[in-house]
């Protein structure tokens, strides 16, 4: 645990990013999820997609986008590739959402999106 601006993180990133399929008024969404990386790891935002390489795609550019305790919250600059940016995080011994996705893969739960919203 890292303590940050009176915070505690599970480690260097401020953010992970969940996804997963939701329902939303009897439609079949999937959803990005993007947590803040403290424990129970709430919800901070909910993005919504029509599939699943839409998903991917969103979660490539944005991960290495991930503003760091270590960089005083802020990003990378330059921000770096999906490539380096997973070169970073094997460093570091963190999985990327993608392997957390994969670990925890298991039968498909629709969940609802209201459950998954933040209110500031």
């Amino acid at each position: 645990m890292i303590d940050y601006q009176g915070e505690l993180y599970n480690d260097d990133r401020l953010f992970i990013l969940d996804y997963g399929i939701a329902d939303e008024d009897g439609k079949q969404v999937w959803y990005v999820a993007t947590r803040r990386n403290t424990p129970r790891f709430p919800p901070y935002r909910v993005d919504r997609f029509a599939s699943e390489s839409e998903v991917i795609d969103f979660i490539k550019k944005v991960e290495p986008e991930t503003p760091r305790v270590s960089l005083d919250g802020r990003s990378p600059s330059p921000v770096p590739t999906y490539a380096e940016h997973l070169k970073w995080l094997h460093q570091n011994q963190l999985p990327s959402s993608l392997q957390i996705h994969e670990i925890n893969r298991g039968p498909i739960i629709k969940v609802s999106l209201g459950t998954l919203e933040h209110e500031e």
